[in-house]
C-alpha cells in the first residue's frame, strides 16, 4: 500500500497554492510526530545537522525515505521536504481528475494493494473527508478504479472482497 497524501483543488493552481512552507511554530509538533512514528526521539536531534543513521523498531524503509541518509540534508530540510502533506510514497497535486490519473499510473507501473490517505498534516478534518469522498472518489469511480457499491452486508466481508 502507498502512503499517499494528495493535495486537491478545483484547479491545479489552487492545489499548488495549498503547499506552504513549514513554519517555526510547527517544528515542535512535527518532531513529536516523527518521534512517535519512528520510535526515536527526534526532539533531541540538531535541526541543522543531517539525521544520524540509526536502527529503530519502527518501519525502516519509511525512516530511510524521510532521513535521506547520505544526501547531507539536515533534519530541518527533511522536515521541510514533507511539509506539503507528510511522508508519502509520491507527490500528487492537482484536481481530483489529475490526481486520479496519477494514482492510476502508479498502480499500472508498480502495482500494489491500494492507498492509505492520511489527513492534512496528520489531522483528519471534515474538509479533508469531503475533499476525498466528494472529489477524488468519484474521479476514481469514473475510471473503474474503485467500487461504486458494496457486495456484502457486513464490513468484514466487504474488506475481504479485495
Amino acid at each position: 500500500m502507498f502512503l499517499f497524501s494528495p493535495i486537491l483543488g478545483e484547479t491545479e493552481a489552487e492545489a499548488r497554492a495549498k503547499i506552504k512552507p513549514m513554519s517555526e511554530e510547527e517544528i515542535p509538533a512535527r518532531l513529536k510526530a516523527l518521534s512517535s512514528n519512528f520510535y526515536a526521539d527526534f526532539t533531541k536531534m540538531d535541526l541543522d545537522q543531517p539525521v544520524p543513521y540509526f536502527v529503530t523498531r519502527g518501519e525502516q524503509g519509511s525512516l530511510a525515505g524521510f532521513a535521506q541518509w547520505g544526501t547531507g540534508k539536515t533534519l530541518r530540510q527533511c522536515m521541510a521536504a514533507q511539509s506539503g502533506g507528510g511522508a508519502t510514497s509520491f507527490e500528487a497535486v492537482g484536481t481530483p481528475d489529475q490526481v486520479a490519473d496519477i494514482m492510476a499510473a502508479a498502480m499500472e507501473e508498480v502495482g500494489g494493494d491500494g492507498f492509505l490517505i492520511p489527513g492534512d498534516g496528520g489531522s483528519l478534518t471534515r474538509h479533508r473527508i469531503i475533499e476525498i469522498c466528494d472529489g477524488l472518489v468519484p474521479a476514481l469511480q469514473a475510471r473503474g478504479l474503485t467500487r461504486t457499491s458494496y457486495s456484502h452486508a457486513l464490513l468484514r466481508d466487504n474488506l475481504r472482497a479485495f
